[in-house]
């Protein structure tokens, strides 16, 4: 998480992460951060994830938090990742 965010507490726990309740430092905004943990374990999981940030940064409804922003921390990979999946969060326009 970049150093502008600060954890202030766990909110809750699902199949593929956690969700956090951050502060932003400069303008002491909260925001709620979804954590999604080993996005490139397999194929399915990396297509689940990218689908699910696709959704989020169209949707908007009154009961649905709106995507923000998207961090992408540097992962420490053991098996090589298929390229194509990595490259598309980067080449996604509305992502970035």
């Amino acid at each position: 998480m970049p150093p502008e965010f600060t954890k202030i507490k766990k909110l809750g726990k699902g199949a593929y992460g956690s969700v956090m309740q951050i502060i932003h430092n400069p303008t002491g905004r909260e925001y709620a951060c979804k954590r999604f943990e080993d996005v490139f374990a397999n194929e399915q999981r990396a297509t689940r994830l990218l689908r699910e940030i696709n959704v989020l940064a169209r949707l908007e409804h009154p009961c649905v938090n709106k995507l923000k922003c998207l961090f992408i921390a540097p992962v420490i990979e053991e098996e090589p990742v298929k390229p194509e999946k990595s490259q598309k969060v980067k080449q996604n326009p509305e992502l970035t």
